[in-house]
């Protein structure tokens, strides 16, 4: 199938606005409250809706069906469905209303790949990295900006939502932190290193311009009010591309991005403090700490985090439901019984799993573990084959897919809408790379 010009077509103006549009509310999902959705439903959403329906009313002309076959005959397919057939085996199951709510979102996910990658196929191959690149930059303006007036706002003028006292938060103690209008600091975070690392590409590797490395730093300082240790991710999209583009400090970007990854990995699940500051009861009683003392050495004691005790339960459920897990929806109840079991600490709430390893294992068993493992390969494979280490715009999206699946130690990402964007912007450019090998034309 030829990657076809549509450039003039109402299509592609259609497409590009409603990608736009819906980018740009990813960046604001955290707005409603609703009876039994709770904030499943968002923004987004709404935005999606309309999209769809527009295009149904006035987009009048057929859709081209080799367009379609390119998008729904390729083994992505195949995987997208296991990973929804597996949670549907395990929520029929362990049936409830938040598990239907759990399928049902991850149907619309699914969906809001392929209409992507579709209207990706649509659009004119000579402009889609400058489209995307422009996109995501003015996303991250429109989403740091809003941020920081709500934070400021908040700080100064009258307590909200977008930025919260976190009390006796570890190192820091009181303090406020920026979460714009997302779920959490940690979300803000992993939206924002989008932008910041298309601001950086677009800088480093396309236009030079000091506006985009202007963008990346603005975007960047607003983040730091997040206090999360997130940051960390966003440092190493920084060493990375500057070291990458000035060949002498490759070696010496890599070691420290590795060094960050880990110490990442390290700061989240465990807490490392004096003597002096493990003696405080403040801090035992807020819900960061699994209070569980793991090391102490000298003047030094190392505690369990929050994100400790979550991997340890959630492989503790694992073990009693093997094959297809405890069920979506119902990792808060078990939650919940564990810790009336006194197998749960009392200071901490039952959150989510934190983790897409550990939780799909909890969730959906070991099924549903090797379904991911699945998408992770797929997802690796078509960044890698698009040829990385001679086209700046797949390095980039190797360097975001690999902060993603970092940060899926920690953090559900297969819930999270920007890396479903990404996805589907990753296997358009495997396809475009791979078409550029045929002289146009996909075999």
């Amino acid at each position: 199938m030829r990657v076809t010009n549509t450039e003039d077509k109402p299509i592609h103006k259609f497409f590009y606005g409603f990608f736009l549009v819906y980018l740009v509310a990813c960046g604001f999902q955290h707005l409603f409250h609703l009876p039994v959705l709770a904030d499943k439903f968002q923004l987004p959403e709404i935005i999606f809706i309309i999209g769809m329906v527009s295009f149904a009313v006035f987009n009048k002309q057929s859709i081209r069906l080799t367009t379609t076959r390119q998008v729904f005959n390729s083994p992505v397919v195949l995987i997208c469905t296991a990973w929804l057939l597996v949670h549907l085996i395990s929520f029929g199951i362990h049936p409830c209303i938040e598990g239907f709510l759990e399928c049902l979102g991850i149907g619309y996910l699914i969906i809001l790949f392929y209409c992507m990658q579709w209207g990706f196929e649509c659009t004119c191959s000579s402009i889609l990295k400058q489209k995307i690149t422009s996109a995501f930059i003015l996303f991250g303006w429109m989403m740091s900006i809003a941020a920081l007036v709500a934070y400021l706002l908040s700080v100064y003028v009258d307590l909200n939502t977008t930025a919260q006292v976190y009390y006796n938060y570890p190192y820091f103690g009181d303090r406020f932190r920026l979460q714009g209008f997302t779920t959490t600091p940690a979300m803000y975070v992993s939206v924002i290193s989008l932008p910041i690392g298309f601001s950086l590409y677009r800088h480093l590797f396309v236009s030079g311009k000091k506006m985009d490395l202007v963008a990346a730093l603005f975007f960047t300082v607003v983040s730091f009010l997040t206090l999360s240790k997130s940051l960390l991710f966003i440092a190493v999209i920084w060493f990375i591309l500057f070291g990458f583009k000035y060949q002498f400090f490759k070696k010496i970007s890599l070691l420290i991005s590795v060094f960050l990854l880990l110490a990442h990995v390290l700061l989240t699940h465990f807490l490392f403090l004096t003597e002096g500051q493990a003696s405080e009861a403040k801090w035992k009683n807020g819900p960061y700490t699994s209070n569980e003392s793991i090391l102490k050495y000298n003047q030094l004691e190392v505690y369990g985090s929050g994100y400790y005790i979550f991997k340890a339960s959630s492989w503790k459920i694992f073990k009693e439901n093997f094959l297809f897990g405890i069920g979506p929806g119902q990792y808060n109840l078990k939650i919940e019984q564990l810790k009336s079991n006194k197998e749960y600490p009392e200071n901490l709430p039952p959150y989510d799993p934190h983790s897409n390893w550990t939780g799909t294992l909890a969730i959906t068993g070991i099924s549903g573990f090797l379904v991911f493992l699945l998408i992770v390969i797929s997802m690796f494979r078509s960044v890698l084959l698009a040829n990385p280490s001679n086209d700046w715009f797949s390095f980039l999206l190797l360097l975001l897919l690999a902060i993603a699946f970092a940060e899926s130690i920690s953090m559900d990402i297969m819930n999270f809408r920007h890396y479903w964007i990404l996805a589907a912007i990753i296997y358009l450019n495997y396809k475009q790379n791979t078409a550029m090998k045929y002289n146009g034309f996909v075999k």
